[in-house]
Parts: C-alpha cells; sequence; structure tokens
C-alpha cells in the first residue's frame, strides 16, 4: 500500500493543504530527497502525515497548544490508544461524585454553541481531567475528536466572530452546513473515531516514518532538536498587508482557552467574540521579521515554503530574501482555490536548496 491510496483525514482548518499536499510532496522529491523534515507550522498535521506516511522521519511543531494535542491523533498509529465508543458517551454524563461549574454556560452565552451545547462542553472539560490519566495519549486522542467536533460545528469553521445567530436564525438556507452545525458533539465525536480507526489500520500495512511532535515557537527551537533535519518545510500564518499581525491564533482562541485551567483569566472581555489576550507568545506580529527570522536560523537547510499569492510580503520579496542565502530557488505555482474564498489568489511553492 502507498500514500496516495490511504484516506486522509477530514480536515476543517482553515489553509489547510489537504488538497495539494500531493503536489507539494511531488515537488519537493522531484527537487531534493529529503530524510528528516521539520513541520514548522504544522496546524493541522496534514503534512506531517502525508510525510510520515512516505516513511520520511517528521518533526511536528505547533506553538499553539491545542495544535501539538490535536496533532497525536492523525500521528499516533497504536489501535489501543484510540478511546472507546462507550468512553466518548460517558464523557458528556455527570458524576455525582464531580463538581461541575458553568463557566463555558456563563462566560460565552449565545456567542459560539447554544446553551445546551455550553453545558455539555463544561461537563466534558471536567470529566477528560480524570480520563485516562495513565494513557496520556489516549486522553490526547480523546482531545483530538472534541477539537474536531468543535470546529465542524462553527460557521466557516473559525471563532474570529460571535456569531451564533447564523446557526439559529430561522432564515431560507441555500447551504447545507446547517445539517453538521445541529449534529451532536458525541456523533461528531463517534464519526472522527471511526474516521480515525481507519486510518491506523491503513498505517498498520505501510512502513511510516518516525515522527516527533513539539510546541514551540518557529524560531525558538533548540539546535540539538535540528540537528539532524535536512528539509524545513513552512505553511506559515499568511500575512495581509493592511493587517499588523497574523489572525491564525484568533481565529482558534477558544480550542487553546478550552484545555487551559486558567482560561478566564486569558480571556480580552473588551472583544465581542472573548478572544484570548494576545501577546509576542503567542502571535506573530511581523511578516517580514518572520522571514527573516527563519532564513537566519534555519539557513543551512533546504527550505520549503507554501504560501499564497495574495499573502504579505510578495513572493517577489521572499524570493529576494531567499536569494540572498541560498544557492538556488525554484517558485512552482499550484492551482486552487479555496472553499467559499471570492478573492482571486494562487497557491505557490517557494523551494531554496542549499546545495
Amino acid at each position: 500500500m502507498t500514500g496516495e491510496i490511504i484516506k486522509l483525514p477530514n480536515t476543517r482548518f482553515q489553509g489547510s493543504k489537504k488538497k495539494i499536499i500531493n503536489k507539494i510532496y511531488d515537488l519537493v522529491i522531484i527537487n531534493f530527497k529529503p530524510t528528516h523534515i521539520l513541520d514548522l507550522f504544522g496546524g493541522s498535521a496534514i503534512c506531517s502525515l502525508y510525510f510520515q506516511i512516505h516513511n520520511i522521519e517528521t518533526t511536528y511543531n505547533d506553538i499553539l497548544e491545542f495544535n501539538s494535542i490535536n496533532a497525536r491523533g492523525i500521528l499516533d498509529n497504536d489501535l489501543n490508544n484510540i478511546p472507546s465508543e462507550e468512553d466518548i458517551t460517558r464523557l458528556f454524563e455527570t458524576n455525582h461524585t464531580l463538581n461541575y461549574n458553568t463557566f463555558i454556560y456563563d462566560t460565552f452565552k449565545d456567542v459560539y454553541y447554544t446553551d445546551v451545547e455550553n453545558r455539555q462542553l463544561d461537563i466534558f472539560r471536567e470529566n477528560i481531567k480524570y480520563y485516562s490519566n495513565e494513557n496520556i495519549k489516549k486522553k490526547q486522542i480523546m482531545y483530538y475528536f472534541i477539537f474536531q467536533s468543535l470546529i465542524s460545528k462553527r460557521p466557516y469553521n473559525l471563532f474570529h466572530r460571535k456569531n451564533l445567530s447564523m446557526r439559529t436564525a430561522d432564515v431560507k438556507r441555500n447551504f447545507g452546513n446547517k445539517v453538521t452545525w445541529e449534529k451532536t458533539f458525541i456523533v461528531h465525536m463517534l464519526k472522527f473515531r471511526k474516521e480515525l480507526v481507519k486510518l491506523y489500520e491503513q498505517k498498520k500495512n505501510i512502513v511510516t516514518g518516525n515522527t516527533n511532535i513539539i510546541n514551540m515557537s518557529y524560531n525558538k527551537i533548540p539546535d540539538t532538536l535540528i540537528s539532524d533535519i535536512d528539509t524545513i518545510y513552512i505553511d506559515p500564518p499568511y500575512f495581509k498587508k493592511d493587517c499588523k499581525d497574523s489572525q491564525y491564533f484568533d481565529n482558534y482562541h477558544f480550542l487553546e482557552g478550552f484545555i487551559s485551567e486558567s482560561w478566564g483569566e486569558s480571556i480580552d472581555f473588551s472583544t465581542k467574540h472573548l478572544k484570548l489576550k494576545t501577546s509576542g507568545d503567542n502571535i506573530i506580529e511581523n511578516a517580514n521579521k518572520m522571514f527573516d527570522d527563519i532564513i537566519d536560523k534555519y539557513g543551512t537547510k533546504n527550505l520549503v515554503i507554501s504560501y499564497n499569492t495574495k499573502a504579505f510580503p510578495t513572493v517577489l520579496e521572499i524570493e529576494t530574501k531567499l536569494k540572498k542565502k541560498y544557492s538556488k530557488v525554484i517558485t512552482k505555482y499550484i492551482d486552487y482555490n479555496y472553499a467559499l474564498s471570492k478573492s482571486k489568489s494562487q497557491e505557490v511553492l517557494i523551494l531554496a536548496l542549499i546545495i
């Protein structure tokens, strides 16, 4: 069985490369033969998964803790770590020995989910504290199920605005997302469980690359962790020229808060959608500095940049930066249109070779 035969799991992350990762991989293989890839902005982990099932050693990294936990779902391969259907159901049931707070119900009323759903999430958050502490991987995969479900039930699959009314408004609709939104968390989680079981069963029939998962800032990974890495793959958060910083963190803040014991202390209550406070630890404030830092830190490695023609800085500006450090820079354009996007843009792969 080859990687192309494996059915990749569904991802609803903004900018996911699921539909074009095969083209990206082919271009990388044609131009150089990576043995160990660092997926620097790992996100949904779909790219790391693709490298893994093609027997390339892969290090996944993402600054967001929920993403690094989420990645363990699709990058693991031990069926014994997958929670049972009964476990999923039980995490939404109350236990008379536990005290359940109503933080989500009280704080996020009419923001992202219904009152009933908010109560269910409060119950889940308390129950999972005591779930499978002897098998941390099983707990992390349970988080993978709930993260995917939380995203699936959101308009646009994001937490960028207070828009529960899109779900609840009694209006005529010309799209089918409402059916997905109204499915229960349990129904969604069981679906993702079934999908994951199938993925793991397929992985058992192939040789996969070793995979490491880390949770660090893109420019603070110790040299000891990247010493044997020969290729850096980056699918960075995209900047727009009129935005002062990357919005990626703000689009998924609810999931980062969901795993935090101090969620309430971290919320910016001046925002309608109650996002987390931003700082230099969780948001990239300058696109040019980001690329300069990457080129400076990883300039002895082959570099692969997955990019978009509408992003800032421009493709030409990035090429100019790279040519000061790398001996060969190759730019390839990939035909792909994002769902729900009306702007005409094109995906770009920029390869910088050290040879």
